[in-house]
């Protein structure tokens, strides 16, 4: 019942971001309208749970690699680099994440990677 509530409420959200971006943007307009939907019924789904199932996620470390992402996002998108600055983007993300969540640290990374990587 509430995943339907919500996938509506997410349809409804992109239906009105849609007529208010694409006429400006475009196609652009459109992906951003998807993107914020989604973020919306994210969000909304996030609280709900937490309402009925409450989980102790760790907030600042989610809000740090959405930050970053999206900062690189806006990177990629405003400045438009050459390839070689997006694969440089995409080790600056790796490095953070595992400075963030440090593998050793975390049993479920720690399965990704065998004893001998984490004594280098």
């Amino acid at each position: 019942m509430m995943g339907g509530i919500l996938a509506s409420v997410g349809a409804v959200l992109t239906i009105v971001l849609n007529i208010l971006l694409i006429p400006s943007l475009g196609f652009v307009g459109s992906a951003w309208a998807t993107l914020g939907a989604y973020f919306g019924m994210t969000m909304l789904s996030y609280f709900v749970g937490q309402k009925y199932y409450p989980v102790p996620y760790s907030i600042h470390k989610l809000w740090l690699n959405f930050l970053l992402l999206f900062g690189i996002v806006l990177w990629l998108y405003f400045i438009q680099p050459q390839q070689l600055w997006i694969f440089v983007s995409a080790i600056l993300y790796f490095v953070f994440f595992w400075i963030v969540e440090r593998p050793d640290k975390n049993p479920r990374l720690s399965k990704l990677f065998n004893k001998k990587t984490l004594q280098k």
